[in-house]
């Protein structure tokens, strides 16, 4: 319920911003939202369609986000282009987050990587931040995530 209402929020914001645009001289829309060609890119990797939506509007504004359900398509996608963030869930169907996550490390070293999980057991916990200093569980509240990231990259 409280990840609904954060979500609604975020909705809700989203379209005052979208609404409070203009156009620019080059035919872009601009407003409170910074226009810029070297914006960072954000992979997220959940099996959730509302995690997804609520993380991707969430940094929408500060990078560019591209979100995929499974561990197999966020492979493709990391082979296929760079980025500079993937926050990735554990527990995904097919190839698990873990799994993922150890491609990721042999890929060059620019991709930082967030994991996010509903059930961690301590074993999990101590290997993940062996790799990773960001560990989320969830329910976790958006705006201190946004701040993590924005820092991060």
């Amino acid at each position: 319920m409280f990840l609904k209402m954060v979500l609604y929020y975020h909705w809700y914001i989203y379209c005052i911003n979208y609404r409070n645009r203009t156009i620019n001289q080059d035919g872009q829309r601009h407003g409170s939202i910074i226009m810029t060609k070297d914006l960072k890119k954000i992979l997220i990797v959940d099996d959730e369609p509302l995690i997804l939506f609520g993380l991707s509007k969430t940094f929408g504004d500060i990078a560019e986000v591209k979100t995929v359900r499974t561990g197999e398509e966020a492979c493709e996608e990391l082979a296929a282009s760079n980025y500079d963030l993937c926050i990735l869930d554990i527990y995904l169907p097919g190839m698990s987050g873990m799994e993922v996550l150890e491609r990721i490390k042999q890929t060059p070293p620019w991709t930082k990587v967030m994991i996010m999980t509903a059930y961690a057991d301590d074993q999990i916990k101590r290997q993940v931040r062996k790799i990773t200093p960001y560990f989320f569980e969830k329910p976790f509240k958006l705006s201190e995530i946004r701040e993590i990231v924005k820092k991060s990259i």
